[in-house]
């Protein structure tokens, strides 16, 4: 069934749902194609080259079921087996148009995405597809791999005071970084030499910002337009890939992310089964949107 809904949010759905076309939709299959039409009292129209409308009526249909408290699984199964948008039923356009508008993504390693969402976003990972696929069917607009510039310097701070302690301080270079093809590589000893290693988050430091950029699993947009990160941990037995995400998670940590208020953090046992998921979402994200 779906999660309860504020009083607050049920007016908006109620005024939304107000300004939407007169009619209903219609869905017919025949030999695997569909058709939309357009019913309006008597009168129905195939309406298959409007698809604006056709979503617009499935929108609306969809919350009509909202405002009864109705489940609206089945509804949506239908409309993806017919082969629209599920994001333009489950948002509102506002919603739907910052979720597909351009922005600065994780490009690397692109093999790895091999699990598509409802919505044919790929993952890196089962979890994060069950994460996307429970997104997307309670409404909640998201980016995936957002990449966000995060101000470490009082980190930097603390790694200089941290070496000029060091007995053997002199032994290493005045310059507490240089930049070699494009990537920072900082002098420190052997002990601290992870922060070179492939993959880290430290080799894309800015001097001039005094900023790394960080790559998170989910961004939200929240009702008040700020975001909420979703940060997953569901490759933890790979040392690489735990380390990486050891190194994300103290840097938001230490800056300005506070955990629940304006991110998320979890793991494999943490999200046993889709019900844990859908739970954590109810709990921690609708009640904000």
């Amino acid at each position: 069934m779906n999660p309860s809904i504020s009083s607050k949010k049920l007016n908006m759905i109620k005024k939304e749902y107000s300004r939407m076309p007169e009619g209903s939709l219609n869905i017919k299959c025949y030999k695997g194609y569909y058709s939309f039409y357009h019913f309006n009292g008597s009168r129905q129209v195939c309406i298959n080259s409007n698809r604006t409308l056709v979503h617009q009526l499935a929108r609306k249909k969809y919350l009509y079921y909202l405002t009864k408290n109705r489940d609206t699984s089945q509804l949506l199964d239908k409309y993806v087996s017919a082969g629209l948008v599920l994001q333009m039923i489950t948002l509102t356009p506002k919603q739907y148009r910052w979720v597909t508008a351009s922005y600065p993504a994780n490009t690397g390693w692109k093999e790895d995405l091999k699990f598509v969402t409802t919505s044919g976003i790929p993952m890196r990972s089962k979890s994060e597809r069950d994460i996307g696929n429970e997104l997307e069917l309670l409404g909640v607009p998201y980016r995936y791999e957002m990449l966000f510039k995060i101000n470490v310097s009082m980190i930097v701070d603390g790694l200089r005071d941290y070496l000029s302690s060091r007995k053997n301080r002199h032994d290493y270079p005045r310059s507490l970084f240089t930049y070699r093809d494009g990537h920072c590589i900082w002098n420190v000893p052997e002990d601290l030499q992870w922060m070179n290693a492939l993959g880290s988050i430290w080799r894309s430091y800015d001097y001039r910002t005094q900023t790394i950029t960080i790559s998170v699993d989910f961004a939200i947009m929240l009702g008040d337009g700020s975001i909420l990160l979703w940060e997953h941990a569901g490759l933890c037995m790979n040392p690489i890939y735990r380390c990486n995400t050891s190194e994300r998670i103290f840097v938001l940590k230490t800056t300005d992310f506070v955990p629940n208020e304006n991110i998320i953090f979890t793991t494999e046992k943490d999200l046993l089964d889709i019900s844990d998921i859908e739970r954590l979402i109810s709990r921690e994200i609708l009640p904000r949107l």
